[in-house]
C-alpha cells in the first residue's frame, strides 16, 4: 500500500512545482523581436491622429497618449484604470498633473492590489512661465485629453459608478485588454507603421 501510494504521487500537480516552472519560463532568455531593427519615430503616430471631437478620436488621443508618457503596456493595463481613480492634482514642484490607479505587471506580480501613475500637461510651461502658455498644442496634452475622456465617460456612467473604468465604448461599457490592445495597433497600422511593429512596440519606440 505504501508503495503504491508513492508511485501514484504526481509532483508535476504540485503548487511548489507549478511556481518553479513559472519562474523558469519568466527568466528564461527570449529572442528579441525587434532586434536589428530601427524603432519607429512615436511622433508619426500622434500625427495620424485624428482632430475630431467625436468619442472615438478624443478616446484614442487619450490612450495613445497615456500610454507614449507612463510606458504602459497595452491591453490589461490601460484597461484596468478606473474612472474614479482619475482626478488633477498639483505635485511636490507645482505641477498640474493627472493621476490614476490600475493593475500593472509589477503590481501583480507582488500582490498588490494597484499600481499608480500620472500624465502631464505638455501644453503648459512650469514653474518659471506662467500656466496656460503653450508649448504643444492641447489636442496633443496627454493630460487634456485623459481629462476630457474622463468627463465624457462620467456623463456617460454617472459619477457615482465606483466600478466604471476610463476606456469605454461609446456607452460606457468597459473595454477589454484586447480591445485596447488592438485600438493602438490599427492606430499604428493607419500610420504605416507595420510590422514587425506590435502595440507593445510603441514602448520600445518611446525609451528610444
Amino acid at each position: 500500500m505504501r508503495v503504491h501510494r508513492i508511485v501514484g504521487f504526481n509532483l508535476s500537480k504540485e503548487v511548489a512545482t507549478e511556481s518553479l516552472f513559472n519562474v523558469m519560463r519568466k527568466q528564461r532568455p527570449k529572442r528579441a523581436k525587434l532586434a536589428g531593427t530601427v524603432p519607429f519615430d512615436p511622433v508619426a503616430l500622434v500625427r495620424s491622429l485624428s482632430e475630431a471631437n467625436d468619442f472615438v478620436s478624443v478616446r484614442l488621443r487619450a490612450l495613445i497618449l497615456l500610454r507614449m508618457e507612463t510606458l504602459l503596456r497595452p491591453g490589461e493595463e490601460p484597461a484596468s484604470i478606473l474612472l474614479a481613480s482619475v482626478r488633477e492634482i498639483v505635485d511636490s514642484i507645482g505641477r498640474a498633473i493627472v493621476v490614476f490607479t490600475y493593475r500593472s505587471k509589477s503590481s501583480k506580480r507582488q500582490r498588490l492590489a494597484q499600481d499608480s501613475n500620472y500624465v502631464s500637461h505638455v501644453c503648459a510651461r512650469e514653474r518659471d512661465v506662467a500656466r496656460g502658455q503653450l508649448i504643444a498644442r492641447p489636442l496633443h496634452c496627454p493630460a487634456c485629453n485623459v481629462l476630457e475622456l474622463h468627463a465624457r465617460v462620467t456623463a456617460l456612467c454617472g459619477s457615482n459608478d465606483e466600478g466604471a473604468h476610463l476606456f469605454t465604448d461609446n456607452r460606457g461599457n468597459a473595454l477589454s485588454a484586447e480591445r485596447c490592445s488592438s485600438l493602438v495597433r490599427d492606430c499604428m497600422r493607419r500610420a504605416n507603421i507595420g510590422a514587425p511593429f506590435t502595440a507593445h512596440s510603441l514602448r520600445n519606440a518611446v525609451i528610444h
